[in-house]
């Protein structure tokens, strides 16, 4: 039988913390489904270049995520 996947879907976020405070991401993002992957784009000395990528099971919970305006840690994402 033919199986038919849903893509998975990625978004960039732009988001300037500090290395303590990378896990805070993923963590926050999950409260609108699940997410598959995230990082924060570290330097060379792991200091954050002020971008991240998060990866979400479906287009609804991206279509959830990109329809709001986000604050962590005090900043705009």
């Amino acid at each position: 039988a033919l199986v038919l996947r849903r893509p998975k879907v990625c978004i960039k976020l732009f988001y300037n913390a500090s290395k303590a405070r990378i896990e805070s991401f993923a963590l926050y993002f999950e409260q609108f489904g699940r997410v598959d992957y995230s990082t924060v784009v570290l330097d060379v000395n792991g200091k954050s270049k002020g971008f991240g990528f998060v990866t979400f099971a479906d287009q609804e919970t991206k279509d959830a995520v990109v329809s709001k305006i986000h604050i962590l840690d005090q900043r705009q994402v």
